[in-house]
Parts: C-alpha cells; structure tokens; sequence
C-alpha cells in the first residue's frame, strides 16, 4: 500500500463512454507514469477460500476490464499500460485481474 499512500491518487472517478458508464473507486498514478485501478469489494468471503476468490475474480473481470478501457481512453495510453486489482475487505485479500505484484 505504500505505492498507494505516495502516488497521486483520485477517488470515485466517473467515467462516461459512449456504451458505457461507471464509478472506479481507486485510481492513480504510479511513478513509472502508468494507472492502476483499485476496486474495493465486500463480498463475504476468507481468504482461506481461495476457491470462491477465484471465481469471484473471474466474476469481476469484465467491469475490470471496462474500467481498464476507460481509463485508457481518458489517459490515451495502451490498456497494457493500466492495472486493476480487487480489494476484498472483508477477507483481507488483494487480487490482480493481470500478472503482477499487490500495490
């Protein structure tokens, strides 16, 4: 979380395309001048239920993926270039909708 404490960092962020609209509730800045999206979820869920977590990543994975497209299209950088991680809060645990390390 320390990237998160450091980064220039904005909350509920609308976005509007035109086939979609939406609220992300994280995004910001990362000093490599790449996003990441940070999503807080309240599924009632373990973290010793790593069954349930994946399927729940996989639910989430297009509402990623559309917040990953807006951002795109509001930074004009690649959708490569921008990463979206779920927050459980109720377990405690992060997961990355792409390859990578937690924030």
């Amino acid at each position: 979380y320390a990237e998160i404490e450091q980064a220039n960092r904005q909350h509920e962020v609308p976005y509007a395309l035109p086939n979609d609209t939406g609220i992300i509730d994280l995004l910001y800045h990362r000093s490599d001048g790449a996003w990441t999206i940070v999503d807080f979820k309240t599924d009632a869920v373990s973290a010793g239920q790593k069954k349930q977590l994946d399927e729940k990543v996989k639910f989430y994975a297009p509402q990623l993926n559309a917040y990953r497209r807006a951002v795109a299209h509001l930074t004009h950088l690649d959708a490569d270039r921008i990463a979206a991680w779920l927050i459980f809060t109720e377990a405690g645990v992060v997961r990355r909708g792409d390859s990578g390390t937690a924030p």
